[in-house]
């Protein structure tokens, strides 16, 4: 015994599915990119050493942007002496709000919620409800 089924319509489906499929991987990217941005936006002003104060420590924040192609972003300063500055606990910085740490505790606050974030950021995008 054998069943049949006919489906019609299967190329205007797949071209749907290859749009949406398109859509879903810029939208990823744009959603990453966005939390870059946002982490961003809470680490610049932890950073003990400002252009202004001598260094050059803020300037050398490096932000990796994700594109569809490659779904990676990353952030990374690139200052000789950043995991010093970063990893000095004891130290009292002489600008205000500025700490040790600066990358790594905005980064773990914002991995709570970091999925679903994510999700509603491309859902939105992409135009899913829901």
């Amino acid at each position: 015994m054998s069943i049949g089924i006919k489906l019609t319509g299967d190329k205007e489906l797949m071209r749907e599915l290859s749009r949406l499929a398109a859509d879903a991987s810029d939208a990823t990217a744009e959603a990453l990119n966005q939390e870059l941005l946002e982490l961003d936006a809470e680490v610049v002003p932890l950073v003990p050493v400002a252009a202004k104060d001598g260094g050059n420590l803020l300037n050398t924040r490096d932000l990796n942007h994700a594109s569809a192609r490659d779904l990676e972003a990353g952030y990374q300063f690139t200052a000789e002496y950043a995991t010093f500055v970063h990893e000095k606990t004891e130290a009292n910085f002489s600008k205000p709000g500025a700490q040790a740490k600066f990358l790594q505790e905005p980064f773990e606050r914002r991995q709570g919620g970091f999925f679903n974030r994510l999700a509603a950021d491309i859902k939105r995008r992409i135009g899913i409800r829901g």
